[in-house]
């Protein structure tokens, strides 16, 4: 264990706790959030100028119903490190938990923009963008991202997230035979990925593969987090869904797992 090798190395322990964020964030999984909260406090006191504990302690503390609290973690984290995109791409998750989507925009929109070349940040930013129906920013964000994920595949062939972030921006912009060939390419890239399964259910559902989006949905969801289920329930991606049948079974099954506070 990191604790017994250097109980004092801040960026260790701050990478533990990222790594347990990310799996709650990013995955469903569950995490221990008061083992999260002792190691961020740990590496923010060793180490207070580091930007990661602050930002990771943001998510434990809203996951706890601490959403004041969170709040000024995330702003301690961006006034430490203001080019430290994940604190700006927590802090974005964390709004959309909040309802505050506008904000959300500006946060994860500032992330991709300090990390050029990543491809992740754009795919929530997108299912904002149509969320909120700003049309001209989905568009110019969607090419944006099929560039990036163009770029990325060309060097990359077997990464997942540009093969599903490049899917769903070809669908927003209508080129649909190409969004099937490129999610296809996702699952056959990581078939048993939760978030695999759930942005390619995303692009079928942007493009009227309903029971084909909701085959997927049901293999990405049972099991996950509240901040998962949340955020499902807000993805403007899975519009042409809410009315569907079997949809709707789904999201009974999901009943159980409420987030701690209204969207």
């Amino acid at each position: 264990m990191i604790f017994d090798l250097d109980p004092h190395f801040a960026r260790a322990l701050a990478g533990i706790a990222e790594c347990d964020c990310n799996l709650y964030l990013l995955f469903g999984a569950s995490v221990s959030f008061d083992d999260i909260l002792a190691t961020t406090a740990r590496a923010a006191e060793l180490e207070p100028s580091l930007a990661s504990p602050h930002a990771v302690r943001g998510i434990a503390l809203l996951a706890t119903g601490q959403a004041d609290e969170a709040e000024r973690s995330f702003q301690r984290a961006i006034s430490a490190q203001p080019d430290y995109a994940m604190a700006h791409y927590y802090y974005g998750h964390a709004c959309v938990e909040l309802g505050r989507k506008h904000d959300a925009v500006q946060l994860l929109r500032r992330a991709a923009d300090l990390v050029p070349n990543d491809v992740g940040f754009l795919c929530p930013l997108l299912a904002l963008y149509v969320s909120l129906e700003m049309t001209a920013e989905a568009e110019a964000t969607a090419r944006e991202a099929v560039a990036r994920c163009e770029r990325e595949l060309a060097e990359h062939p077997d990464l997942a997230v540009a093969a599903w972030t490049g899917a769903g921006a070809l669908a927003l912009l209508g080129e649909r035979e190409r969004a099937v060939e490129w999610t296809k390419r996702s699952l056959a890239i990581d078939p048993e990925d939760h978030l695999t399964l759930y942005n390619a259910a995303c692009t079928y559902s942007q493009i009227g593969l309903l029971d084909e989006a909701i085959d997927l949905l049901e293999r990405a969801m049972l099991g996950v987090s509240a901040h998962r289920v949340a955020w499902m329930r807000e993805d403007g991606d899975l519009e042409s869904l809410r009315a569907h049948p079997r949809y709707l079974v789904l999201l009974s099954r999901l009943h159980g797992v409420e987030p701690s506070r209204a969207l």
